[in-house]
């Protein structure tokens, strides 16, 4: 008799413990389809600040394109021609202006070449070889400068001209990206072992706060400028950098950039559900304050082996990226 409740109390158990996941997952969003652009497009996106249009580049069509996101079947007005590109040049990196007005393209063609270019101006100009990478620093570009014997970070027009150089760096460093603020940039690069790979400097304080000896992924700046987000490659271990210097491991893992802030005491970040059958992600809402996550989609919502372009809305309410070519969001 005992054992019959026992038994009855366990498949009852059983079933109401799935009943009950299914309810919570039911709760949980599911990630809706803006539109489809294909995958060589998707790599150079970007949204405008009030996230209704999508600004991307056409590598086979050699032009700078325009959609909106809440219409993305209408046509797509092309905005600029970049026909000034070398064909035999592949396009690797693209980086906007904050207006979409101006912006960065990284071709490659044996080494690594960037150019630039007005969209309202319609002028561009080629910059230095030595420029190993870019980006903007208000109406200005801030670029590392690699002259053989050391690197620095330069200052310049947005268009390469009137360049100062402003800090030596360490041989270590390829990558820039800089606040919104437009006050500071973070530098990382491969450094061996015993190297600082990553650094904030303070254009305002002269100041080059330099931490972590892992190969960094990749970093993106809290809203108030305040923090750095960034990951291991290694472990895809996810940590805070803040100006002085202090590094907080957030007890989590990202894989490359899959990882946005949602607002300075927020973060949004996606890890790949190895459980499920194919290549799905699952994202995740952290307080980096307390350092409690939340589930934010249904399990396996995202399937594919290509998330890139995590960017959240204004509001801190939507959180949009693309898979395989295809724009989608999520509401957090």
């Amino acid at each position: 008799m005992v054992f019959i409740i026992t038994a009855v109390l366990t498949v009852g158990g059983y079933f109401g413990y799935q009943y009950y996941q299914k309810v919570a997952e039911k709760k949980l969003n599911k990630s809706t389809s803006v539109g489809v652009l294909n995958e060589e497009m998707a790599k150079f996106i970007s949204l405008s600040s009030d996230n209704k249009t999508l600004f991307y580049l056409d590598p086979a069509d050699s032009s700078l394109q325009k959609l909106n996101v809440d219409n993305f079947s209408a046509p797509a007005e092309e905005i600029a021609k970049i026909d000034f590109l070398p064909t035999s040049e592949e396009m690797v990196n693209v980086k906007w202006s904050s207006d979409q007005t101006k912006v960065y393209i990284g071709t490659l063609s044996g080494s690594l070449k960037y150019y630039y270019y007005d969209l309202v101006r319609k002028e561009h100009k080629v910059f230095d070889a030595k420029v190993i990478d870019i980006d903007f620093l208000g109406d200005k570009a801030v670029y590392i400068f690699d002259n053989g014997a050391d690197k620095s970070i330069n200052v310049s027009d947005d268009n390469g001209s009137n360049w100062r150089n402003v800090k030596t760096i360490g041989s270590q460093y390829y990558q820039i990206f800089t606040s919104s603020d437009g006050k500071k940039a973070a530098v990382w690069g491969l450094g061996e072992i015993g190297q600082k790979n990553l650094g904030i400097y303070n254009f305002e304080t002269d100041k080059l706060v330099e931490a972590e000896e892992g190969i960094v992924n990749f970093v993106k700046f809290s809203p108030d400028s305040s923090k750095l987000l960034y990951s291991i490659s290694d472990t895809s271990k996810l940590f805070t950098l803040d100006l002085s210097g202090q590094i907080k491991d957030l007890k989590a893992k990202a894989y490359l950039d899959q990882f946005v802030w949602v607002d300075n005491a927020n973060i949004a970040y996606a890890v790949y559900a190895k459980e499920q059958m194919g290549n799905a992600y699952n994202f995740y809402r952290m307080n980096i304050t307390d350092g409690k996550s939340t589930k934010i989609n249904r399990e396996g919502d995202a399937e594919s082996d290509d998330l890139d372009n995590l960017t959240v809305a204004n509001d801190g309410k939507t959180l949009f990226y693309t898979t395989k070519g295809e724009l989608l969001r999520l509401s957090l």
